[in-house]
């Protein structure tokens, strides 16, 4: 996380997969903060993770508590590793909703300070229109 006086950065890797127990659902995880969405398409999956990202941060400043605290166990940083390692280079907007892939890609979350300068107090942020940017391109 990068934190300056009008603004907090969160920038990750998500992974993006097909979810193993119900059809036709895909589950993107960041793994940098440890959350966990889904979607009916990858690229639904990115905007519900984004959106759970931007509600769990907010919620975490709300009650003092650190978000770099949170993150995946190693398991998912080894499947990142190897996604990247062995992957090829797809455009989300590619992937087919029936397609079998692990995703990864990088997403940034950024949250505008609502608080006037100056206030220590960092729990009044939003999320402003089309704050969450997605790297369109991943591993598969």
């Amino acid at each position: 996380m990068q934190k300056d006086d009008k603004t907090l950065v969160f920038a990750s890797w998500v992974i993006v997969e097909p979810a193993e127990d119900i059809p036709g659902v895909w589950v993107a995880h960041w793994l940098e903060l440890d959350v966990i969405s889904q979607g009916d398409s990858p690229q639904n999956a990115i905007e519900a993770i984004t959106e759970a990202v931007a509600m769990t941060v907010l919620d975490d400043l709300k009650h003092g508590l650190n978000s770099d605290e949170r993150r995946a166990p190693a398991e998912f940083w080894d499947r990142l590793a190897h996604v990247i390692k062995h992957g090829n280079q797809v455009k989300i907007s590619e992937v087919k909703v029936d397609s079998k892939f692990v995703l990864a890609t990088q997403a940034t979350l950024i949250l505008e300070r609502m608080a006037p300068l100056g206030s220590i107090d960092f729990s009044q942020f939003n999320v402003p229109p089309e704050t969450a940017r997605v790297d369109l391109a991943c591993a598969a």
